[in-house]
């Protein structure tokens, strides 16, 4: 009986791994597909991939920190008056 009891276990055990083996395959194949569409379409509200969100993210992060020198400039009036006139100058 215990014997009977512990293969029937086993044989669970293997079935559970089975089944969820099966789903993760495809919720991998739905998302490739879904990446797929928006590699060659517009990205505007499309799944994208973890690589192309981190992609972005940098370029993000890169566009903020180009910004903030800008905004710490911006903090003394002489450098701004100074930038200013040399703008004037060029038109």
């Amino acid at each position: 009986m215990q014997a009977e009891l512990e293969h029937l276990r086993k044989e669970e055990e293997h079935v559970r791994r089975e089944i969820e083996s099966a789903l993760e395959k495809e919720n991998l194949d739905r998302e490739r597909t879904m990446v797929g569409i928006s590699e060659s379409e517009s990205t505007v509200g499309t799944l994208k991939s973890s690589t192309a969100l981190s992609e972005d993210l940098e370029q993000i992060r890169s566009k903020i920190d180009r910004f903030h020198p800008r905004k710490r400039l911006e903090l003394f009036p002489q450098v701004k008056s100074s930038s200013e006139t040399v703008l004037f100058c060029y038109k």
